[in-house]
C-alpha cells in the first residue's frame, strides 16, 4: 500500500512465520521527484505556447487571406460584376486571385460578345423585316395601281364620268399620302 511519503512493499506471509516489512520513503526512490515534475510542468507549458504560436500564425498566414478572399467572391454576386478580388501579399493567396481575377476577366470578355452578338443579329432580324415590308408594300402598290387604273377605264367606257373623277382624286391623294 501507499501513504504519501512512504512506498511500502508487502508479500503474502504464510501463517505462523515471522514477516519482515520494509519502508522506503519515496524521497529515496524518487530523489529528482520535484525537479522531474517541474520539467514536465516546463515542457507542457513550452508545448502549450509553441502550439498557440502556430496557431496564429496559421491564423495570420492561411486562414485570414482566405478568409478575405470568400468574403470578396460572395461580394462580387451582390456589387458591380466588374470588382476584382484585392491581392493579399500571401504569395499562394496571391496566386489564387490572380486566377480567380483572370477568369473574372475571361467572363466578362465573353458575356460583352455575347451580346454585342445578339445585339447585331437582332439589327439584322429587324433589317430584313424592314426589307420584307417594303418589297410587299411595292408588291401591293403595283397591283392597287393596276387594279384602280383598270377600274378607271372601265368606269370610262361606260361614260360614268364622275365615278372616274371621283375615282382619280383618291388615287391621287393615296400616291400624294
Amino acid at each position: 500500500y501507499e501513504t504519501p511519503d512512504l512506498f511500502i512493499h508487502e508479500e503474502e506471509i504464510p501463517i505462523g512465520s515471522l514477516g519482515v516489512f520494509i519502508s522506503i520513503p519515496y524521497s529515496e526512490i524518487f530523489p529528482q521527484r520535484t525537479a522531474l515534475l517541474f520539467v514536465f510542468f516546463s515542457v507542457g507549458l513550452l508545448a502549450l505556447i509553441l502550439i498557440l504560436v502556430l496557431l496564429l500564425f496559421v491564423n495570420r498566414i492561411i486562414i485570414r487571406p482566405f478568409t478575405h478572399v470568400l468574403d470578396e467572391t460572395r461580394q462580387l454576386g451582390d456589387h458591380n460584376p466588374s470588382t476584382r478580388l484585392t491581392k493579399t501579399n500571401v504569395t499562394h493567396v496571391d496566386l489564387l486571385v490572380q486566377s480567380i481575377n483572370a477568369m473574372l476577366d475571361r467572363l466578362d470578355d465573353s458575356s460583352r460578345r455575347i451580346i454585342e452578338t445578339q445585339q447585331s443579329l437582332y439589327e439584322l432580324e429587324i433589317s430584313q423585316r424592314e426589307v420584307q415590308m417594303y418589297l410587299l408594300r411595292n408588291q401591293i402598290n403595283r397591283h392597287f395601281l393596276y387594279n384602280s387604273l383598270a377600274s378607271v377605264r372601265s368606269l370610262a367606257d361606260r361614260g360614268e364620268n364622275e365615278k372616274v373623277k371621283e375615282i382619280a382624286g383618291g388615287i391621287a391623294q393615296l400616291l400624294r399620302y
